[in-house]
């Protein structure tokens, strides 16, 4: 499940149609909390995303709100 995720990240659209209105507009956020999720619900890293701690740093770093 986690090396497939790597092509299938949903971005803003894609968390609306699954009826999931994010909070941000930006379609890398929304990429990398989709990154976020998955590896924790499968138990596992994602080696093509750099596995979830670099995941998670990359959805802090692509957050259009922080300073």
């Amino acid at each position: 499940m986690a090396e497939w995720c790597a092509d299938h990240l949903r971005n803003c659209e894609g968390w609306k149609a699954a009826g999931l209105e994010l909070s941000t507009s930006c379609d890398e956020n929304a990429k990398w909390l989709d990154a976020c999720i998955r590896q924790l619900v499968s138990w596992s890293d994602c080696t093509s995303l750099g596995g979830f701690s670099v995941s998670l740093d990359k959805l802090v770093e692509s957050d259009p709100a922080a300073s």
